[in-house]
């Protein structure tokens, strides 16, 4: 099955589950393809394929759930200094740990394409 296939029937399960249990079907917003995900302090942001991760992971193992609400907010809404975990409490600290996690297990499974050094995630781009 094609991505654009998986994301078609991700989507149409999706809108089966509202309908079933009674909430009504609206548009899902996706968010952006590619997000340049950049805090005050970073030297460089870093390019997260938003849209390719949601074609291969589910949206909760990067968006906290609370409730039936999915946070769509900014990483920087709660991982920023006001956090008690110091060891989540910036957006480099957070994604360091969900995302180079996540792609050194990868790897390590064979999966060549999950970029484990830093350029993998913040490229190189020169100032203009």
């Amino acid at each position: 099955m094609g991505s654009k296939s998986l994301l078609g029937a991700v989507l149409f399960m999706a809108a089966l589950v509202f309908i079933a249990t009674g909430v009504q079907a609206r548009s899902i917003d996706l968010g952006s393809k590619t997000i340049n995900m950049k805090s005050p302090a970073a030297k460089k942001p870093a390019v997260f394929p938003h849209r390719t991760h949601q074609e291969i992971i589910g949206c909760a193992e990067c968006h906290h759930i609370f409730g039936d609400i999915m946070t769509t907010d900014s990483c920087l809404s709660c991982h920023n200094k006001e956090l008690s975990d110091l060891k989540l409490n910036s957006m480099k600290k957070a994604a360091h740990a969900r995302c180079r996690g996540c792609h050194k297990k990868l790897h390590k499974q064979g999966n060549e394409k999950a970029p484990v050094r830093c350029s993998g995630c913040h490229p190189y781009v020169p100032k203009k």
